[in-house]
């Protein structure tokens, strides 16, 4: 088995990562601590699965536009930087921001840029008003409310 000392792995556009790759990269790289996934609709939940198996100490995540965040908060609770802009399972019932806040409780960033339709800016609102104290940027939903309607509601 190979080691590597690599810390950050940035994106590989296109539809070439598998969950496979991800897993082998986890394996492989033990000081990881930053990995960017964004537009490679192949990493599923599977690979959220195999980096908490094998970095559980993962800083940041991108997985903007790719296919996976259901078990995101139960399996990467250290995260810090969480981008998840452009993924479809935003917009459904398998993401909660409530368990994302309860989960990952150290998060300083977030990014959840779907279409405002798709998650109301109230319901993230009120999420964010109990969200632990290290969340610093919240980038909310784009479209007609937006960032300025989410910062408007957040505005003591």
């Amino acid at each position: 088995m190979w080691a590597f000392g690599i810390s950050r792995c940035v994106r590989h556009n296109g539809a070439n990562v598998t969950n496979d790759s991800v897993a082998a990269v986890a394996r492989a790289c033990p000081k990881l601590t930053s990995i960017n996934l964004a537009h490679n609709p192949r990493v599923t939940d599977a690979a959220v699965v195999a980096l908490a198996e094998h970095r559980p100490g993962l800083l940041s995540l991108n997985l903007a536009g790719a296919g996976a965040v259901a078990c995101i908060a139960a399996r990467l609770g250290g995260l810090e930087h969480l981008d998840l802009h452009g993924t479809p399972a935003v917009a459904t019932t398998a993401w909660s921001p409530r368990a994302l806040a309860d989960g990952c409780p150290r998060l300083r960033y977030l990014h959840i840029g779907v279409p405002a339709s798709s998650v109301p800016v109230s319901a993230v609102v009120a999420v964010l008003w109990q969200w632990p104290p290290a969340l610093r940027t919240f980038v909310a939903p784009n479209g007609p409310a937006g960032p300025t309607a989410a910062a408007a509601a957040l505005a003591p």
